[in-house]
């Protein structure tokens, strides 16, 4: 009798403490190397800020709380409101470190294992060599458009759904909890949101039945039985579909004289981005997935560099680390013009 009343209570202290840790959320401890003082906000998806926080001597807190694991985005700015860096991040509600490097400008988690698991099947994915099938299908269809071959189209957009499809039952046999994981539901969620409602039943078939706390799941289940509708109205951008393309222009730079950048957006949520320093042996290239958030596109790179841009009639414009218009007469050189809808 007295070790199933011990066993009583210590299952009733384990669960009161799982309620405690989900109320209390996530808190979010950063140091920052090259930068002593200066500024961190934590933003959600829909552009709310969650937590905002000055800090000096290199170190900060910020916190929030989420109903279930889900995407903020952390930048951390100097006092002049300059970006050093922008991440990306799925989080969950624990106890997370991050560690800045203002000078490399980059950003790295510690105790964030959900936001490394989805890091690894954006990694996994851009490797399926099915994907690459996609981005050339992607093509065909571009040009059956054009030429107005309707019945081409056709066989197109139904091998491309094949495809894609196939692409997602590849990627979720990648690990085996894959059918439960909130990293894969994201990234899923992220692939098949602009597409019909079959693609989205065929994507949800491929996870637990009972997986029922996953937001991004649920979204899709919701899209779902409003008739593949995506459920926020504020993607404009993402609804019109005017956006895929290839986009150049050349930006400043600080130690020669400009940037020439070519930023290739597919349809298939892919992207690559080439820049070639004016004057300099150097080029930089970069691979990644991408969203549409109301009228923003955001670039994500394997190593989960970040760009944030705004999307223009026939153009995109390149945003500082607070999400704004970078203003004055350098603002327009911020600016990347389509050159063509035909990205293979």
């Amino acid at each position: 009798m007295l070790k199933a009343y011990v066993f009583a209570v210590i299952a009733l202290w384990a669960v009161s403490c799982t309620s405690i840790s989900k109320k209390e959320g996530f808190v979010i401890t950063g140091t920052v190397e090259g930068l002593e003082q200066g500024l961190v906000k934590v933003m959600d998806e829909d552009q709310n800020i969650i937590d905002s926080t000055s800090f000096n001597q290199g170190s900060f807190v910020v916190k929030g709380r989420v109903d279930q694991p889900r995407f903020v985005y952390i930048f951390v700015n100097d006092n002049k409101g300059d970006n050093y860096i922008f991440s990306k991040f799925l989080v969950e509600n624990k106890d997370i470190k991050m560690q800045v490097d203002a000078l490399e400008r980059k950003a790295t988690f510690l105790g964030a294992a959900l936001h490394e698991e989805y890091m690894d099947y954006v990694r996994y994915l851009l490797s399926i060599p099915e994907q690459k099938i996609v981005q050339g299908l992607y093509n065909d269809l571009y040009v059956a458009s054009a030429n107005g071959e309707m019945e081409q189209r056709e066989r197109v957009q139904q091998e491309l759904s094949k495809m894609r499809n196939s692409v997602i039952s590849i990627l979720m046999r990648y690990k085996q909890d894959a059918g439960r994981s909130h990293a894969a539901a994201a990234l899923v969620y992220d692939q098949t949101s602009i597409h019909g409602v079959d693609e989205k039943r065929f994507a949800i078939s491929k996870f637990d039945s009972n997986f029922t706390d996953s937001y991004y799941l649920n979204k899709l289940r919701r899209e779902v039985d409003a008739g593949g509708k995506q459920i926020d109205d504020s993607h404009h951008a993402e609804n019109s579909l005017d956006y895929w393309g290839t986009y150049k222009g050349t930006i400043p730079a600080a130690d020669c004289p400009g940037i020439n950048v070519t930023l290739d957006i597919r349809k298939d949520k892919t992207f690559s981005l080439v820049y070639d320093y004016i004057d300099r042996d150097s080029r930089f290239e970069s691979d990644g997935i991408f969203q549409v958030r109301g009228n923003f596109l955001i670039t994500i790179g394997e190593k989960n560099d970040s760009t944030f841009y705004k999307i223009e009639e026939n153009r995109l414009r390149i945003l500082d680390g607070d999400r704004q218009v970078i203003k004055g007469e350098i603002g327009d050189r911020f600016i990347l013009r389509k050159e063509n809808t035909d990205v293979e």
